[in-house]
């Protein structure tokens, strides 16, 4: 019974890191849309402008006519961006949005499996 139990959790939380990464990942491209994307629709049409995403999972290109929402596409051509890493002024905290709810589930796990463990030797004690 106890091998299920501990199948089950690293299923769920690989599950609720998969999800949180995800969702950073989303919050980082709300606050930091990608400039000047070209993308290409279904039908062949061209539109540029800047790239990010729904919560839900829709691409949203805000255009200087509006904003367009998506989901399927034909081609995305970004152009190059410069490696932040040395550029000067950079910083690795830059994109903290994306890492923060991963970090986050990670530190709860931990915190579940130090208890779990604690509890088994409480247990085992006479």
């Amino acid at each position: 019974m106890q091998t299920i139990k501990w199948i089950i959790g690293v299923y769920l939380a690989v599950q609720a890191l998969t999800l949180a990464n995800r969702y950073g990942c989303i919050w980082e491209s709300r606050v930091n849309p990608t400039h000047d994307v070209e993308v290409t629709m279904e039908g062949g049409k061209q539109f540029v402008g800047d790239l990010s995403q729904a919560w839900n999972g829709d691409w949203l290109l805000k255009t200087t006519t509006g904003e367009i929402r998506f989901i399927e596409y034909q081609s995305m051509a970004f152009k190059p961006v410069p490696n932040t890493l040395v550029a000067p002024n950079a910083s690795l905290w830059r994109s903290w949005r994306a890492l923060v709810p991963m970090y986050v589930v990670l530190a709860i796990i931990l915190a579940l499996i130090g208890y779990n463990l604690r509890e088994g030797k409480a247990r085992h004690q006479p």
